[in-house]
């Protein structure tokens, strides 16, 4: 989930919807009080659908007196009228759903929020109950009788008394630009009055058509509204300085105005005049100053100051910060409907932030914005279904959510569209829309729509691969602090992708990444520690980098926790623990995860030897495309382990592995070919592939060169490089390469022939239980070979050959104990 506390944006000064602060606090039962068709009375409507906010069909059919649920949609056929009521002791609040039309009624604490999707609704509301909206316009009504008809292409509001205030919203790119705004999601405010002295008793907007000549005849209206003194016409005029709407830009005359207003004691002009302290809009930025102001609206239970005056204590703005007093605020702003109070309310319960974590009740409220048509509202909506979070996993739920915001120009929403196409989550995978999405994100300068972007061109999906976009997209999005992003970038120095290798520069990315909790920035953080890149090798800090990735449930921290307690690195060897790691990241789908947990399923560690169960996980390993998994498949082909002995099958798993830089597979590949397994014999082909592995520093690799140089298979014989590649691979303590060394000594093979160093040597193979060394310590310390004879200690190697099958050691025993029989030891 990403961190969106939402301050109300500078689009969102022109909401100037009045306090809808409740007088009484009656039942907010609604009851159908009506029901017509073709003008006459009936009691029931059986053609009338109720459906949840999912769309799925509730209920089909609706009698007289039926109490309508929370959270419903109502689809009212073309020849019926449903009046729906809301009765108090002080009288009744009315909407009449005409023929036709869609509503959604939501229910927000004090209000019900009504969204006419299609349709005409009219409202005769005493009690202040409804507030009515659609198509990125939201009415505020006082009391007044009026109607709201919405179509595709238009909102006709008209007023029979009284006054509605309402908000317009762009929806789209293209009615910001109609509207001379320089963004979608940017919104003004009109003020339909029947009253006033223009006599307007009714407004049309034409959705993404509004001309040059509206806007200018509105402008007319608002300065004679302020030459009157009109609170309300000051807040439009500054808002249209604000925002550069029918007259040029200029933050110093909108602040004028503002002050204007607030000196009047208007609550919408102390929360703009906030709001530009806030951020610094012509004035040095004061978030002291800011707070005041704030303070002054939400005393007048404003709810956008209200919200406003959470964010400051939630972010610590002005004010010590106080998670509970964000709270307190954010519950009084969505009490009166505010959409942006909804939202920071739900994502305060989605993080657990002054309130305990509560995923089903964070939903509720962003159910609750987003109703009203917050693009933030409907983003966090779709991230809580993406993730299955306070509601069941459901992909196509969330990406209409995600859509939906991303329609008004929401920046997150469109990264959020491009992951789901990008990941394949509800639909087919489709590059090309992910990386539009992320385009569109990234223009905006939202991090989130960078770091993806970079991404895309990092693994080259949907575009040529292109290091060097990558990280100026990484460096986009690093700049604003985003620790994915500054994880991805640490990744680029680490590997040397686009940018030289620099383990110190990489080193620094990923503490940035791993200090703000980033999983991936853990873990990585933790490959640095343990391999001792751009930093001192320790183990100890990797474990604790490892465990800090592993508790948040990131896959690859565990598979890495998981691979410190099977090696015993900075930790007692636990096997037992190694496979309970294993499994967490394995039941996660992590290839790495699995192929680990292949391994103890085929040694036998930590749980009885299985190849069955090995061959299950190397599969699952390798069908994600992951080389180690490949790799580890392929072996088991080759052994006959789990499967039939299949070298061919062996062989194009090596391939698949060693076709994407995999040194193991790479080796593995070369010692099929070296040793003829299944395919014609070619030391050619096994040098190359032995050279690619031992570059790579792989220690099987490196003994194998040895070898073909020792032996002189494919190359001339060379003894001098023979030795240099045994010890490279002996000083990494492989077993193979330690024994080639002792080999060379004890022969004097490119170096003068030493028994001792031979020796040497081959102990440190057999401690590894190689059972070739175990042979030759058993024939050195029998026949006194640069060590003093000893038939115990030789007899004590024989043995252990022996017991791996080793025919040659097990006659060497018998042999061995007859003569210690016949000439005891002295």
């Amino acid at each position: 989930m990403k961190s969106r506390w939402i301050v109300l944006s500078a689009t969102s000064l022109a909401m100037l919807v009045a306090s809808l602060v409740r007088a009484n606090a009656a039942s907010p039962t609604l009851t159908i009080a009506e029901i017509t068709r073709n003008g006459r009375s009936v009691s029931s409507a059986p053609d009338v659908t109720l459906r949840r906010l999912d769309h799925t069909v509730l209920q089909q059919g609706v009698h007289d007196g039926q109490t309508l649920p929370d959270d419903v949609q109502v689809d009212i056929p073309a020849q019926e009228t449903i009046v729906v009521a809301h009765a108090a002791s002080t009288g009744r609040s009315t909407l009449t759903l005409n023929s036709g039309s869609t509503d959604t009624f939501h229910y927000t604490g004090t209000l019900e929020s009504v969204t006419v999707s299609t349709g005409r609704t009219a409202a005769d509301d005493p009690l202040d109950f409804f507030r009515v909206s659609g198509h990125g316009i939201v009415a505020a009504a006082h009391g007044t009788v009026y109607s709201f008809e919405a179509d595709p292409t238009s909102v006709a509001i008209d007023v029979t008394s009284g006054s509605v205030e309402t908000t317009k919203s762009a929806t789209t790119a293209a009615e910001a630009r109609a509207l001379g705004q320089p963004t979608a999601n940017q919104v003004y405010t009109e003020r339909v009055d029947s009253l006033s002295a223009t006599g307007r008793r009714s407004l049309i907007y034409n959705l993404g058509h509004e001309s040059a000549a509206d806007i200018a005849s509105q402008v007319q209206l608002d300065r004679a509204g302020v030459a009157a003194f009109d609170a309300d016409a000051e807040i439009n005029l500054g808002t249209r300085y604000y925002l550069g709407n029918g007259v040029p830009q200029d933050y110093a005359q909108a602040l004028h105005w503002y002050q204007v207003a607030a000196a009047q004691g208007n609550a919408f002009g102390e929360n703009n005049l906030g709001y530009m302290y806030t951020f610094g809009h012509g004035v040095p930025q004061d978030y002291v100053t800011a707070v005041h102001y704030f303070e002054l609206s939400a005393a007048q239970k404003n709810s956008m100051g209200e919200n406003n005056l959470g964010y400051m204590y939630a972010s610590g703005h002005g004010v010590s910060q106080d998670y509970a007093a964000a709270i307190h605020y954010y519950q009084l702003s969505a009490a009166q409907g505010n959409a942006v109070g909804e939202n920071n309310l739900g994502y305060a319960y989605t993080v657990g932030q002054g309130v305990s974590r509560d995923d089903e009740t964070a939903v509720h409220y962003y159910q609750l914005s987003a109703t009203q048509g917050s693009a933030a509202g409907e983003d966090n909506l779709g991230e809580m279904y993406a993730l299955g979070r306070g509601a069941p996993r459901d992909y196509a739920t969330a990406l209409h959510y995600f859509e939906l915001s991303a329609a008004q120009g929401n920046a997150g929403g469109e990264n959020d569209v491009g992951y789901t196409y990008a990941l394949g989550h509800g639909v087919p995978v489709d590059d090309a829309t992910a990386l539009h999405y992320y385009q569109l994100s990234a223009a905006q300068g939202y991090a989130g729509g960078e770091n993806d972007l970079g991404y895309m061109y990092d693994t080259g999906h949907g575009v040529p691969q292109d290091y060097g976009i990558a990280l100026h997209y990484y460096q986009l999005a690093v700049a604003q602090g985003a620790a994915v992003a500054e994880n991805n970038l640490g990744e680029l120095y680490g590997l040397g992708h686009g940018v030289p290798v620099d383990y110190a520069t990489a080193l620094r990315y990923y503490q940035l990444s791993a200090a703000q909790g980033n999983a991936d920035g853990e873990n990585d953080l933790g490959i640095m520690y343990a391999l001792g890149h751009g930093v001192s090798q320790d183990y100890a800090a990797a474990l604790h980098y490892y465990q800090l990735s592993a508790a948040q449930g990131n896959p690859p921290g565990e598979d890495d926790l998981g691979e410190m307690y099977g090696l015993g690195h900075g930790v007692p060897q636990d096997y037992a623990t190694a496979l309970h790691y294993f499994e967490r990241s394995a039941a996660q789908g992590n290839a790495g995860g699995e192929n680990d947990l292949g391994h103890m399923y085929a040694l036998g560690h930590g749980v009885a030897q299985d190849y069955a169960m090995a061959l299950r996980y190397y599969r699952l390993s390798a069908a994600q495309g992951d080389p180690l998994g490949e790799d580890s498949l392929g072996e088991l082909y080759a052994l006959g382990h789990g499967v039939a002995q299949d070298h061919a099958t062996a062989q194009h798993f090596f391939e698949l592995s060693a076709g994407q830089g995999n040194a193991s597979g790479e080796n593995d590949l070369g010692y099929m070919y070296g040793a003829g397994l299944g395919i014609h014999q070619d030391y050619a082909t096994a040098l190359r592939y032995y050279q690619l592995s031992a570059a790579q520093g792989n220690a099987w690799a490196e003994a194998n060169l040895g070898e073909l140089y020792a032996l002189g298979h494919g190359v001339p014989q060379d003894f001098t490089t023979g030795l240099h590649y045994f010890q490279l691979s002996a000083a990494q303590g492989n077993a193979v390469g330690e024994l080639d060394l002792g080999t060379m000594y004890a022969v004097g093979h490119g170096v003068p022939q030493d028994y001792a160093t031979a020796s040497h040597y081959f102990e440190l193979s057999a401690a590894q239980g190689n059972v070739l060394s175990d042979v030759v310590l058993g024939a050195m310390y029998e026949k006194g070979v640069g060590v003093l004879r000893n038939y115990a200690t030789a007899l004590h190697y024989y043995q252990l050959a022996a017991a791996q099958g080793n025919t040659a050691a097990a006659a060497a025993v018998q042999r061995l104990q007859q003569l210690m029989r016949q000439s005891p030891p002295h």
